[in-house]
């Protein structure tokens, strides 16, 4: 007993003598208890310096204790990993329909049909230590005795194996403990340097969510911390929109308010970078394998715009690629921003609306492959539009319109010199990609021509080019730079504008 005393305001100072003389004779450790009422026992409490209640002791946390890449964050049991690898009996015992002695046992199988040698006279003790009946069907045995096979025998209980010849003076019995196929194969895994023998082990391994952590890949005394109600865990298991919400509505006061003020600045900011390139639909733990082209160039884009650099050169290679329509607008004006910051932005893309967003477009062509390589036009996009001799401005003037086919119809082939305007960046010779075809009725009004490339690159501090393609013209517009030249023929059938495809008949452009 330490003192005894009532709490009142006046009494601060005589509270906190007492407290550090508890802790300075508790080594650390005090217990605090309250007077009951009656003959009611008072409230005990516990507290200790060494973090450590009730037999258990946790580490002091910091920023690594939350990382799964860092020892003092990551699970004891998977690594970080989230799964491991265990050999699982369907792989083990892939036709049960067979007997032991038949090769049901996988990796018994060339034993026992060798009829020798180690591995064959520890099974033969175990069936006689057990009463495993080795010319049964497996699926017929008893679970208890499956399970002795698979998973060992328990306890302390040995098998006695024979060695050497019956007619020799070399032999006898060895006693020793069965471990189970199961463990024999995880055991091996682990110990062997053979890369060969790892290959063969996997045979019968599948990844499966770790047991200790659920596959939150975190040790359990950093999933007991909760904000709001929420670990760490089940946080980053939200998609972006969903988290930004959750951030904002977190509601902190006092010294809390002070300590987060500057991580939640960070993560607001860094949410809203995902928001503005289309991501709202993904979850924070997404792996990256899992994430298409165009998603991944965008968390990379995102990155950027959150490390505010200047006088880089960014190439995209179509970064709308999965984006839909309604967000377009909000990944260009990430680009613009990325321009605006004193950046070169180059973008490989098909999409109309980033054409005409870009302050300068190069059109390549004339056609695909070998057939291309040429600057059929460089200006901006309202220069594009005017130029006869370009089909993306044929288009983008909705002189041209994609061909209609009827609903439901078949697709009737294209030969490779009557297709779409093929693309590539400003930087390349030749085109190379096909553009996408879309289908209007022919008595509606033109559709997007989703057959060119936008690339963005300044010509100053703050402008942006993009890039788009064509594959009829052969004469470079006069407005362009180029000197392309062509037969006259051929730039009078791509400047006359075509005309108009009756509803539901398919047509092609050549």
């Amino acid at each position: 007993m330490v003192d005894r005393i009532t709490v009142r305001a006046e009494d601060r100072r005589r509270i906190t003598e007492s407290v550090e003389l508890a802790l300075r004779e508790g080594k650390g450790e005090l217990r605090a208890e309250a007077e009951g009422k009656g003959n009611a026992p008072g409230l005990k409490l516990q507290f200790s310096e060494s973090r450590s209640c009730c037999g258990k002791s946790f580490p002091e946390l910091n920023p690594a204790s939350f990382s799964f890449n860092s020892p003092l964050g990551m699970c004891p049991d998977c690594n970080g990993l989230g799964t491991r690898n265990e050999a699982a009996p369907d792989l083990v015992v892939p036709d049960p329909s067979l007997s032991i002695r038949d090769g049901a046992i996988a990796p018994w199988a060339s034993a026992m049909e060798r009829g020798e040698g180690w591995t064959f006279r520890i099974v033969e003790a175990l069936a006689d230590a057990c009463a495993v009946d080795l010319d049964k069907p497996w699926k017929e045995l008893p679970k208890k005795k499956r399970d002795t096979v698979l998973f060992g025998v328990q306890g302390e209980q040995k098998i006695a194996v024979k060695w050497g010849s019956e007619n020799s003076s070399s032999q006898g019995t060895w006693g020793m403990r069965f471990e189970g196929v199961i463990p024999n194969l995880m055991r091996r895994f682990r110990e062997t340097d053979s890369e060969a023998a790892r290959d063969y082990y996997r045979k019968y391994f599948r990844e499966v969510p770790c047991d200790v952590c659920s596959g939150k890949r975190l040790r359990p005394e950093s999933l007991a911390v909760r904000v709001s109600g929420a670990n760490i865990a089940e946080s980053t298991a939200l998609t972006v929109l969903q988290a930004s919400k959750h951030f904002a509505a977190l509601t902190l006061t006092g010294q809390q308010k002070t300590i987060a003020e500057g991580a939640l600045r960070e993560i607001a900011a860094r949410l809203t970078f995902l928001l503005n390139v289309g991501l709202d639909y993904l979850t924070l733990d997404r792996s990256g394998p899992t994430l298409s082209g165009g998603e991944a160039q965008r968390i990379r884009l995102a990155s950027q715009l959150g490390s505010e650099l200047s006088g880089v050169m960014y190439v995209l290679d179509e970064p709308s690629i999965g984006l839909h329509q309604r967000d377009n607008m909000r990944l260009i004006r990430t680009l613009q921003h990325l321009r605006d910051l004193g950046n070169t932005v180059v973008v490989v893309e098909h999409d109309e609306d980033t054409i005409r967003a870009a302050d300068h477009v190069v059109d390549f062509g004339p056609g695909a492959g070998h057939l291309g390589g040429k600057v059929v036009f460089s200006g901006t996009a309202k220069e594009l539009a005017r130029c006869k001799e370009s089909l993306t401005g044929a288009y983008l003037r909705a002189a041209r319109r994609s061909p209609s086919r009827p609903r439901g119809g078949p697709r009737r082939a294209r030969s490779r010199s009557s297709g779409p305007p093929s693309t590539t960046s400003a930087a390349s010779t030749s085109p190379s990609r096909s553009a996408a075809w879309s289908r209007s009725p022919g008595s509606a009004a033109p559709a997007r021509a989703r057959s060119s490339t936008a690339s963005c690159c300044p010509r100053s501090a703050t402008s942006c080019t993009a890039a788009s393609s064509a594959s009829a013209p052969t004469r470079a517009c006069p407005a362009s730079r180029s000197s392309t030249r062509s037969s006259p023929s051929t730039s009078a059938r791509s400047a006359a504008p075509r005309a108009r495809t009756p509803a539901r008949t398919p047509s092609r452009s050549t």
